[in-house]
Order: C-alpha cells, then sequence, then structure tokens
C-alpha cells in the first residue's frame, strides 16, 4: 500500500484540483485506490451518515468506494469543539481521536493499492483535537506533496522551504497553482533552480485558468439555495466573474463593463441597477434579500434571455459564498472536474510522484 498526502500553505490553493487530477491517474494506471482525510471541515449527509463533503464527491466523481466513518474519521461540528474545549485537553480524550484516526488508516491500507490523503491546509490545524496536520503526517509516514496557490514569486518560494524544513524527506515536491502566464518565465529561470538546491522538486506549474473559476448557473442556484425566476432552461450557462452592484448607476456600470462581468449581484429592490446590468452580455442576474424585481425587469430580463436568480441571503454573504464556490472544486462544482484532470494531466509531473511512491 502506497499512500499520498495533499496538503497547501494556504486556503483555496487547489488541493482538490490535485487529487481529482491525481486519481484519474492512478486509477486510469489500474491501481486500487481509496480516498482518506483524517479530519473532516465539511459536515454533509450521506445517506444516513454524517461525513465530509469532500469524501462524497471523490465518491461521486471517481468512483471511489465510500465507507463514510472510516473515510473521515473525525468530523469537526459546533459540538465536538465544544467538547474539546471544555474537557480542557485531556489527553485520553486527544488519544481517542488519535485511534479512530489510526484504525481507519490502517482499514483503508490492508486493502487498496494506493490511499490518497487530503489534509486541511496549514500544518498547526487540528491542535484543539491533538491531530495537527504535521503530526500525522510524521506518525504515519506519509509522502507529501504542496500545492500553493500563486501570490508572488518570493512567498511561494518561501513558503515551499518552510515546508521542507518541517517534512524533510516525506515531501515529494511542491506545485506552483493558478500561475499568471507573465510569471512562468520567472519560475521557470529563477525559482526553480533555487528550490533545486534547496532540494525541493518542482512537480509542475499550472497556469492561471478562469475556467477553472467557472461555476454553472445550477451550481450557482444550489449553493445559495435560490429560485430561478426566468430561463430555466439556461441551467448550464457558465460564469466567470461576479459583480456587486450597490453604488449609483453610473459606476455600477462602469465597474461592470471594466470587469467584463458576466453576473450581477444587487438587491432585488435596486431596478435602476438591475437595469443598468441588463446593458451588459449578462449570463445571470443574482437579486438579494429574497426580494423580487419588478415587472419591467422581468420583461427586459426575458427579452433578453437573462436568467434571474432571487437568493434569500443579503448581498455580502452572497458574494462569499460565490467567491468560496469560484475558488473550489468540490461537491457543488462538479463542472470543474474535466478541468482539473486536463489541468493535472498538463503540468504536473507524474513520473516523479510515481518514482517516489514505487508505483
Amino acid at each position: 500500500m502506497k499512500t499520498l498526502c495533499i496538503s497547501s500553505s494556504s486556503d483555496f490553493a487547489g488541493k482538490n484540483l490535485l487529487l481529482v487530477g491525481l486519481g484519474y491517474k492512478i486509477k486510469q494506471s489500474g491501481y486500487e485506490l481509496s480516498f482518506f482525510k483524517p479530519i473532516g471541515n465539511k459536515p454533509h449527509r450521506f445517506e444516513r451518515t454524517m461525513t465530509d463533503a469532500d469524501i462524497v464527491f471523490f465518491h461521486q466523481h471517481l468512483g471511489l468506494p465510500i465507507q463514510p466513518t472510516v473515510n473521515c474519521p473525525v468530523l469537526i461540528t459546533d459540538a465536538l469543539v465544544d467538547s474539546s474545549l471544555a474537557l480542557n485537553g485531556k489527553e485520553g480524550v486527544k488519544k481517542e481521536l488519535y485511534n479512530r484516526v489510526r484504525n481507519a488508516f490502517n482499514t483503508l491500507s490492508e486493502t487498496k493499492d494506493v490511499v490518497l490523503v487530503k489534509g486541511l491546509g496549514r500544518f498547526y490545524r487540528g491542535g484543539i483535537f491533538g491531530l495537527t496536520e504535521i503530526s500525522l503526517i510524521k506518525d504515519f509516514n506519509w509522502h507529501t506533496i504542496i500545492i500553493d496557490k500563486f501570490t508572488s514569486l518570493g512567498e511561494s518560494v518561501d513558503n515551499f522551504i518552510g515546508v521542507k524544513k518541517v517534512l524533510g524527506n516525506l515531501l515529494v515536491g511542491v506545485v506552483f497553482n493558478a500561475v499568471p502566464l507573465a510569471k512562468i518565465n520567472a519560475i521557470k529561470t529563477k525559482a526553480i533552480p533555487y528550490l533545486k538546491n534547496e532540494d525541493i522538486p518542482v512537480l509542475g506549474i499550472v497556469p492561471e485558468d478562469r475556467a477553472l473559476d467557472a461555476v454553472s448557473l445550477e451550481e450557482i442556484r444550489d449553493s445559495l439555495q435560490g429560485e430561478l425566476i426566468t430561463r430555466k432552461d439556461k441551467l448550464d450557462n457558465m460564469v466567470e466573474r461576479f459583480c456587486m452592484g450597490v453604488a449609483n448607476v453610473e459606476s455600477s456600470l462602469a465597474l461592470f463593463r471594466k470587469e467584463k462581468c458576466q453576473a450581477v449581484v444587487t438587491s432585488g429592490d435596486r431596478s435602476d441597477i438591475q437595469l443598468a446590468a441588463l446593458e451588459m452580455p449578462l449570463k445571470c442576474l443574482i437579486l438579494t434579500d429574497k426580494l423580487y424585481p419588478s415587472d419591467i425587469i422581468l420583461s427586459r430580463a426575458e427579452e433578453l434571455k437573462v436568467p434571474v436568480l432571487v437568493v434569500p441571503h443579503d448581498i455580502i454573504r452572497t458574494m462569499n459564498k460565490l467567491n468560496a464556490l469560484t475558488k473550489h472544486v468540490g461537491l457543488a462544482t462538479p463542472s470543474k472536474v474535466k478541468g482539473a484532470i486536463r489541468a493535472v494531466a498538463s503540468h504536473i509531473n507524474t513520473k516523479i510522484i510515481y518514482k517516489r511512491l514505487k508505483l
């Protein structure tokens, strides 16, 4: 049995993108594969059992077997956090949680060729339960890949050096993700040679791809728990850019044009901004606070074949949910799976990974 852990130095770095692509590749190579998330942070009901949404996602999209409490032995809930705090970090409680993780991992290890492990990202997480990511990686000797969403050359290299000092030989390599095209050459000519001197293999550079940020109107509707009141035939519309309309009409319209907005989020009582938004080639108009538009807006939207979605949340919460949706490859965004598989196939050196795992 071989184990490969995917973690990151920040949130929304691309862990699921890498896991989906590698999982698909490993399965295509003929290996029996399973998915393990020792600490779940996305509670989700599967049939009659609570588990983590990532477990269900990989079950549905890679056909991986699912045993909810085995694939995710510790699920973070308010009740678990409260009880851990109330018990003041008692070692007996931490030991019980650790044994739960160990027994679940051993069960998976006995039946599969490869176990893919997803970390929460950032090695200190899980400390409240006595299950920090770094302690699990070291205790179980998991080969680990770190993926970093590019912000700057110096920050990414700094993150990777820090990870190497902590993981040592358990680090298989690192991946630069969502890199602007203008920065790729600098990574190749400056960062990769520097990291090579630090004994840190660079497994790939995944370019920035707006298509990987795109989500379907159906996914948006479901995530926002919204009601589509026009053009229900447009659920497969793919949306990449969201804008918020809250100011006056002139400034909002200037923003929409500058950002090339494909979906505008505004309050259901702002008919002026809604009309301005409909001047754009929109793929969706999202109205917040469960406020329905006027007949004039509905008529204009129908004329232009623009879907109108009414959602129950305020504008800030709606935008936060949309931002999370665009950054994540998960249960709410199955449309991104093919893109993730293509990205890994095109930009990740799986030969190095296979060699380290002795596959």
